[in-house]
Parts: structure tokens; sequence; C-alpha cells
């Protein structure tokens, strides 16, 4: 329905919604696809918040699916924007998630160091992932 009459934002945040319902039920590759195309309509339309929440559940779709790598690159990104446009909350996920698979690939030190540079605020607490 949102994107039957033009309401971009709302269509990005019902496939966000889709794709953690996915990832909830374990269906990883279906979340992806759903946060995939979140990501990209959030990037169109200027939405750096759907943006930053679609890189942090991509991130931990990609955790769950073993792929280290692409998680820590997805929860960096989400970090950077959240510090961006200061999102204490996205900061302090991102964080943790960053901390997670850092930890999955036996890297804890990282979890601590390299996260934690640039950091702004006290941090709230946590989610592993966003919904919209």
């Amino acid at each position: 329905m949102a994107r039957d009459i033009g309401l971009r934002q709302e269509e990005g945040s019902s496939l966000n919604n889709l794709g953690v319902a996915h990832y909830f039920l374990g269906e990883y590759e279906k979340a992806i696809d759903y946060l995939e195309q979140t990501l990209a309509m959030a990037r169109d339309i200027g939405d750096l918040k759907g943006e930053a929440d679609s890189l942090g559940n991509l991130g931990s779709a990609y955790l769950s699916l073993g792929q280290y790598q692409k998680a820590i690159d997805y929860h960096q990104e989400n970090l950077d924007i959240a510090r961006k446009i200061d999102d204490h909350q996205g900061e302090a996920n991102s964080l943790n998630n960053l901390g997670l698979a850092y930890q999955s690939i036996n890297q804890p030190t990282q979890a601590i160091k390299k996260p934690l540079n640039g950091a702004t605020s006290p941090l709230p607490p946590i989610s592993p992932i966003t919904i919209a």
C-alpha cells in the first residue's frame, strides 16, 4: 500500500520489518533480500536513520550466517552513520554488534579497541536488530 501512494520512507520501513520477520524466523537469506531493498531505498531518498538501521540489520543477518567480515563491514558503516547523526542508541547497537562479530572471529581486542575509537557519549542499552 505504501508503494501505491508514493510513501517511500514508509515503504522502506515495511520492507525492513519484513526483513526483520524473516531474520527472527531464521530465514537469513530472505531477510537479506528485504534488507538490501530497504538499504537501497533509504539511500535513494536520503534517509540516514533508515540507512543506518538497514546496515545494522544486514550486519546482524550476515553475522547469523557466519559471514563475519561482511557483518563487520555493515556494522562499521552503521556505526559511522549513527555517530554522524548523533543516534546514541544506534551507536550502542553498532558497538555491541561489532563486538559480537569480532568475538566470533576470535579477535576480542578488536572488539574493544577499534569500535570505541571516536565514541562520543555514554551508551544506552543495546538491541541486536532494529524494528522500524
